[in-house]
C-alpha cells in the first residue's frame, strides 16, 4: 500500500494536480512507439498480400503450354523453360514495380532489389505417372531429370500431382530507416485449373 502512495505521489503533484513531466513523456513515448509499431504492422500485411498476388499472378503467366503436345495427347506442359520464365519475370518486374536493377518502386517496404531464387516447372504426364522436372538460373536451363509422381514435391512442401511452377524470391523488407531484415516469398501454382 505504501508503494502505491509513493508512486502515486510520485507521478501527481498534489501542489496542483499536475501530471509529473515525467510521466507525461513516458505515456507520449509509449503512443509514438506503438502508432509506429502499428504502422509497420500494416505495411507488412500489405504488402504480403501485394507480394503473394505477384508471386501467384507471375508465376502463372509462366505457364506457356504447350499447344502442340496438349493437342495431341491432352497433356498440359511447358517445354521452353526461358521463354516461361521470362515471361514470369516481365510480370514480376510490372507486379511488384521493379526498375532495370530489380528495385521497386515500394521503397517503404523493399530495401534493396528483388532476386528470384528457384524457378522450377514441373511437367506430370498423367498416363506414365511421370514428372519432368526443369531447373535453372532463369535464363538458363541447368537441370531436366524425371521423378515418380508419388515422390515429387516442391520446395515449399507442395506434393506435385499436376504440372506445376514452382518459384521464390528473396529481399530485404525495410523495418525504419536504418533497420531492414531478410525474406523470402515463394509458390507453387497448379497450371492445370
Amino acid at each position: 500500500m505504501k508503494l502505491k502512495k509513493i508512486w502515486i505521489t510520485f507521478c501527481v503533484k498534489k501542489e496542483n494536480g499536475s501530471i509529473n513531466i515525467f510521466t507525461a513523456f513516458c505515456l507520449i513515448l509509449f503512443a509514438v512507439a506503438m502508432i509506429f509499431i502499428s504502422s509497420r504492422y500494416r505495411l507488412v500485411d500489405e504488402m504480403k498480400i501485394t507480394c503473394e498476388d505477384a508471386m501467384v499472378s507471375s508465376t502463372l503467366a509462366g505457364a506457356i503450354i504447350d499447344v502442340e503436345e496438349y493437342g495431341k495427347t491432352g497433356n498440359i506442359i511447358v517445354t521452353d523453360y526461358k521463354k516461361s520464365y521470362q515471361k514470369f519475370k516481365k510480370c514480376l518486374n510490372d507486379n511488384l514495380r521493379l526498375d532495370d536493377n530489380d528495385v521497386s518502386e515500394y521503397t517503404s517496404f523493399f530495401s534493396g532489389p528483388i532476386y528470384v531464387t528457384d524457378y522450377i516447372i514441373y511437367n506430370v504426364n498423367e498416363e506414365t505417372g511421370e514428372v519432368q522436372i526443369m531447373q535453372g538460373t532463369g535464363e538458363v536451363l541447368v537441370n531436366t531429370y524425371e521423378n515418380s509422381l508419388e515422390n515429387t514435391f516442391a520446395p515449399d512442401g507442395t506434393k506435385i500431382v499436376k504440372s506445376s511452377i514452382y518459384s521464390k524470391i528473396k529481399f530485404d523488407v525495410r523495418y525504419s530507416q536504418s533497420t531492414s531484415f531478410k525474406a523470402d516469398k515463394d509458390c507453387c501454382v497448379d497450371i492445370t485449373n
